[in-house]
């Protein structure tokens, strides 16, 4: 019998290999996907194509626990070329160099993304800077657009500091937020769009997350074929017609809400849900404890959202949009009680 070490050389060795032609693989599906992008009328996912390659793959599997996990594996992989397809879709930044305040999970991830396409569109490429709270108006300077992703509590603060040097940077430079709660920061961007004519503020989210928190958690394809909230600026529709050329430039698509409506939509899809999640879990913890002892994947998808570690931001949401979580909570009990469904 060889020793584990000896196994050990022979796992490595096929690791690399495995990861070397998983990169050959997504070479040919940038290909694919720019094939796919040159022509309008082809769509973006094809299940007949996609079952037709797990059917084959399974049945070459000589391992029957291959054989099972098989389609877990290439289900992530066409998801990972469906990312492609939509990062591949604008080539070119409408903005030569950005600027990201905020270095946790969609500000890297934002950097993530352009890096990505620097890499795949070399000759143009957009210059990135990331910074955290210690950054001064010479790291703005020559930016043309500057993304506000600290958390929800200093955006004020940030735009702010950016409007006390704004002679100091480039005239129009575009400045945009991605916090999750929109009706305030959107009427504090009009204001600054009202009262100083060298910044163009719009006011946008991506809706685009996960269940980890912090820049060790980004992703590149984080926004990918996803919703991006833009509030329209009548003040300022040049600038908004650039950010909106951006976000198709991050993958994502442009959905036109304004603020009031945004906080009570995302009530119901994000905010209220990661309440309920998370009050779930408290619930089975003080009513029947052992209960999380024998919880399987069930419990675990209908917590995961609520394990989120980051207590800060959920805490800075609820404060920001109480009136509208409240609602949807309140809404949600009295659907439950009207609607018993576990007896039907």
């Amino acid at each position: 019998m060889r020793t584990l070490d000896e196994v050990r050389v022979d796992l490595d060795r096929i690791d690399t290999e495995l990861i070397q032609l998983l990169d050959t693989r997504l070479k040919l599906a940038e290909e694919v996907a720019d094939w796919k992008n040159s022509r309008s009328d082809v769509p973006y996912t094809d299940p007949a194509r996609e079952a037709e390659i797990l059917e084959s793959l399974r049945a070459k599997a000589n391992s029957p626990i291959l054989r099972d996990g098989v389609t877990d594996v290439y289900l992530k992989l066409f998801q990972m070329s469906k990312h492609i397809r939509h990062l591949r879709r604008v080539p070119q930044s409408p903005f030569r160099s950005v600027c990201i305040i905020g270095d946790g999970l969609i500000g890297r991830s934002i950097a993530h993304l352009i890096e990505t396409k620097n890499t795949w569109y070399s000759d143009h490429p957009t210059v990135i800077t990331v910074v955290n709270k210690e950054w001064s108006v010479e790291m703005l300077r020559s930016c043309d657009l500057i993304v506000i992703a600290t958390p929800i509590h200093a955006v004020a603060e940030t735009l702010h500091r950016i409007e006390s040097c704004a002679d100091m940077l480039l005239p129009g430079v575009v400045v945009i937020d991605v916090a999750s709660v929109k009706r305030e920061v959107a009427e504090l961007f009009e204001k600054s769009n009202a009262s100083n004519p060298r910044l163009s503020c719009i006011a946008t989210h991506p809706m685009g997350g996960s269940q980890g928190q912090g820049k060790k958690h980004s992703q590149s394809t984080l926004f990918s074929g996803r919703p991006w909230v833009v509030v329209p600026s009548p003040q300022r529709v040049k600038a908004q017609e650039s950010v909106e050329k951006f976000v198709r430039y991050c993958g994502s698509e442009v959905v036109h809400v304004d603020g009031s409506e945004h906080d009570r939509l995302v009530a119901s899809i994000s905010h209220m849900p990661g309440v309920v999640s998370h009050a779930l879990v408290d619930f089975v913890r003080t009513y029947d404890p052992k209960a999380l002892t024998i919880a399987g994947s069930g419990f675990e998808l209908m917590t995961k959202i609520g394990k989120t570690t980051n207590t800060r931001m959920r805490t800075q949401i609820s404060e920001k949009n109480r009136v509208e979580i409240e609602k949807a909570v309140r809404a949600f009990a009295d659907y439950l009680h009207s609607h018993p469904t576990w007896t039907s």
